[in-house]
């Protein structure tokens, strides 16, 4: 016990009689207040003994586990590290399964079956080694000496492979089809996995205003008023930078009244323009902020 620690515990004096030893050390300090190397002084002093911690791997029946099963399974199924189930595999004396490539023994025979059944187009070596109990190499060789297809989808995750599996099955109901008619349709992945599922399948979709900002008005913005002025127009953009982030995406040039900076002034015509908008977005059944663009307006004058 370092010296601080010694004399901070002789300044306040415990009753170290009444504590409960049955716990470990780090539960007494936690409950006391005291540093772990005071504790385990006075559990030396009393002369009471060691309890060791309840590790996750002290709780597991290791006698009742499937040893026939590789390291990696029971280790992923216990949720122990696998080092700690090899180990204790060795201890035990249990059997080594004899379909792992690194022990002796019989592997899986991979049968005609299994190769024909089998989705090369968009199945990893990877994958089929996994399912298939076997190695990686193996599954390679078998495609090579049965003139399987490579998989093309080698650097995709899981969920990404397994839409472009429903894609390629499904390719005539979808083509043509809007995106978001489509992207719920997808079986698995969030929003991103399904959209580059998409765009590496190659099919043919309506890609029109696939963003939330970018909604059917976009057409009919008149585009040389000042994004200031639009935004207070066209209410209808459901993010504060809307119109900005339209103009960026569709690669629209800076408005023909670009009042920053002192680049233009607020003309009649400029007035007249925005009246005219203001009813072209009323029409099309947005309600103008007319009280915030009025204000904007007498900022201006």
């Amino acid at each position: 016990m370092n010296t601080y620690a010694h004399w901070l515990d002789a300044l306040t004096p415990f009753e170290w009689e009444s504590v409960d030893w049955t716990k470990t050390n780090t539960q007494i300090s936690k409950e006391t207040g005291r540093s772990y190397p005071v504790v385990r002084y006075h559990r030396m002093r009393l002369g009471m003994p060691k309890v060791r911690p309840d590790y996750k791997h002290s709780k597991v029946n290791w006698d009742a586990l499937d040893w026939t099963q590789s390291d990696n399974e029971l280790s992923r199924r216990t949720g122990i590290n696998i080092t700690t189930v090899r180990n204790r595999r060795i201890k035990l004396n249990k059997p080594k399964p004899a379909f792992c490539k690194n022990y002796r023994g019989e592997s899986v025979k991979v049968t005609e079956q299994m190769i024909q059944n089998a989705d090369w187009a968009f199945r990893r070596d990877a994958d089929l080694a996994l399912e298939w109990r076997t190695s990686r190499e193996r599954v390679r060789q078998i495609r090579q000496l049965h003139g399987k297809p490579e998989c093309d989808y080698k650097k995709q995750s899981g969920k990404t492979l397994e839409c472009l599996r429903w894609i390629s099955t499904n390719k005539a109901d979808i083509e043509g089809k809007h995106l978001n008619d489509i992207i719920p349709l997808l079986p698995v992945g969030t929003r991103q996995v399904r959209l580059r599922a998409l765009k590496k399948s190659g099919v043919r979709v309506d890609w029109t205003y696939s963003q939330p900002y970018c909604n059917p008005h976009v057409r009919i913005i008149n585009w040389d008023l000042p994004n200031i002025a639009l935004k207070f127009i066209w209410t209808s953009f459901s993010r504060a930078n809307g119109i900005p982030a339209a103009r960026s995406r569709f690669g629209i040039s800076v408005a023909r009244w670009d009042l920053r900076f002192g680049r233009a002034k607020l003309s009649d015509d400029l007035l007249q323009a925005i009246a005219a908008e203001v009813d072209k977005a009323k029409s099309a059944g947005v309600v103008p902020d007319e009280a915030g663009l009025n204000e904007w307006i007498k900022g201006k004058e």
